[in-house]
């Protein structure tokens, strides 16, 4: 990938990545083969793989973020109660 295209490509997913919620175009996986095609470039500067590094962290953590969130139960009938 020329040094041209491959800063392009990150621009515009820097751009695009913060914006992303849980009701994605294309889904996560998606978006995180695009991150990664960019980290197989073979000439990445360190600045340039911490861009990177940054846009697979930010994934990450809006992937998790749509994922619902387990309710624990602290009634009567939960595991969690005292009991003694």
């Amino acid at each position: 990938m020329a040094n041209f295209q491959f800063e392009k490509d990150l621009t515009h997913l820097e751009s695009i990545i913060p914006h992303l919620s849980g009701e994605i175009s294309f889904g996560f996986a998606y978006w995180g083969r695009r991150i990664g095609s960019l980290s197989a470039h073979s000439h990445l500067t360190l600045r340039e793989a911490g861009r990177v590094a940054r846009l697979v962290n930010e994934l990450d953590r809006l992937e998790r973020a749509s994922k619902p969130v387990e309710k624990i139960a602290f009634g009567p009938d939960s595991h969690l109660t005292n009991r003694h």
